[in-house]
């Protein structure tokens, strides 16, 4: 672990058109240690966010 880990919390409700790009935009962060964990939090979506993320 860095000696700086950093939890990014990402909230969501019905956005899967969008969320894939979002968290995709973050793997380059997670790779080089920038960013320790993502947690995505679904607000029961009504769509297929859950899926898609």
């Amino acid at each position: 672990m860095s000696p700086l880990a950093v939890t990014l919390v990402i909230p969501g409700r019905n956005c899967a058109r969008t969320v894939r790009q979002c968290l995709e935009s973050l793997l380059p962060l997670v790779e080089h240690g920038e960013l320790y964990d993502v947690v995505f939090v679904d607000d029961a979506s009504t769509d297929e966010t859950a899926e898609v993320a």
